[in-house]
């Protein structure tokens, strides 16, 4: 791939990592050209937004049961 082929030829300070790009963090390098499935911090990432998406759930299930005993 291309986009990975250029990554690479950027001098390691310039290997940011998604997490930065996307500004969840201020400032993180890639040491796993985008193989986050392989990094320790993209997994610790990737775990804490699913408990965040988690706990909005479960935050929009109690709101909709309270919804419904107000209407009864």
């Amino acid at each position: 791939d291309q986009a990975l082929q250029r990554f690479k030829e950027l001098p390691g300070n310039q290997r940011l990592c998604r997490y930065a790009i996307k500004g969840d963090v201020a400032y993180r390098l890639c040491t796993h050209t985008f193989q986050c499935a392989t990094c320790e911090f993209g997994q610790i990432m990737e775990d804490t937004f699913q408990q965040k998406l988690a706990k909005l759930a479960a935050r929009r299930e109690a709101l909709r049961k309270k919804e419904q005993k107000a209407e009864a």
